[in-house]
C-alpha cells in the first residue's frame, strides 16, 4: 500500500493520472468547502501565520499527490527531466511564501517587468510551457517494462509500483522478453551463419587456372 504513496518509484498511464488528477480537484473542493480561503494580513514578525492554517494542509496533500501523478506518468514517458522542470517552475512562485523577504525581490522585478512590457512575452512563454507540459503527460507511455518498472494497466492502481504488481502480469512481461530474447539469439545466429558462408565463398580457390598459369604450361 505505501509503495502506491512513494513518489520515488511507479508508473502511471492516461487513465491513471486523470485518476490523480480528479483526487486533487476534490481536496481543493473540500479544502474550500471546509476551510474557505480568507484575506489575512501577515504578521511581520511570524509572515507564515497567515498560511499555517488546516486549508494549508489540504493544499500540501493535494500539491503532493499531483506531483505524484506527474512524475510517474514521466516514468512511463521514459524519463523525469519534464516533472523535474515542472517542479523547478512551481517551487519559483512557492519560495516567496517560503522566504519572504524575497517578497520586495519579486515585487520589484514585477514592477520593471510591467513597465518594460516584458511581462506579456513573459506570460506567452509560461502559457506555451504549460500546453507543451500538458501534451507531453497525455501522449502514449512506453508499452514495455523499462528501469521504471513494468506498463501500468487501465484502471488497476495496483499496476503502477513493482511491489504491488501483479504476479501473473509480472510473469506474462517476463514470458514476452524471453521470446523477444530468443528472437534476438536467432536472428543474430542466422546472421553469424551468413556472415561465415561468406567468408568461407571468398576464401575457397578457384578451380579455372589463371592465364598466366595456362601460359606457363603452353611453353613446357
Amino acid at each position: 500500500m505505501w509503495a502506491l504513496l512513494d513518489i520515488r518509484v511507479g508508473r502511471a498511464n492516461r487513465i491513471q493520472f486523470v485518476i490523480f488528477i480528479l483526487i486533487c480537484v476534490a481536496i481543493r473542493g473540500l479544502a474550500d468547502i471546509f476551510y474557505p480561503a480568507k484575506s489575512v494580513m501577515p504578521d511581520p514578525a511570524f509572515p507564515l501565520k497567515a498560511f499555517l492554517t488546516p486549508r494549508l494542509l489540504f493544499q500540501i496533500i493535494g500539491f503532493y499527490i499531483f506531483y505524484l501523478g506527474v512524475f510517474r506518468r514521466c516514468r512511463d514517458r521514459g524519463s523525469t527531466k519534464v516533472a523535474f522542470t515542472m517542479l523547478a517552475f512551481n517551487v519559483f512562485f512557492i519560495l516567496p511564501y517560503l522566504i519572504p523577504p524575497l517578497f520586495s525581490i519579486y515585487m520589484i522585478g514585477g514592477y520593471f517587468a510591467i513597465m518594460s512590457g516584458v511581462s506579456g512575452i513573459f506570460s506567452l512563454v509560461i502559457l506555451a510551457f504549460l500546453v507543451l507540459f500538458t501534451i507531453h503527460l497525455f501522449k502514449s507511455g512506453d508499452p514495455l517494462p523499462n528501469q521504471y518498472g513494468y506498463p501500468p494497466v487501465g484502471l488497476i492502481l495496483g499496476t503502477m509500483t513493482r511491489a504491488t504488481y501483479p504476479p501473473k502480469l509480472v510473469e506474462k512481461y517476463n514470458a514476452q522478453a524471453r521470446e523477444r530474447d530468443e528472437h534476438v539469439r536467432e536472428q543474430e545466429e542466422a546472421y553469424q551463419k551468413r556472415l561465415e558462408n561468406l567468408y568461407a565463398t571468398n576464401l575457397k580457390p578457384s578451380e579455372t587456372p589463371t592465364t598466366e598459369f595456362q601460359e606457363f604450361k603452353g611453353r613446357e
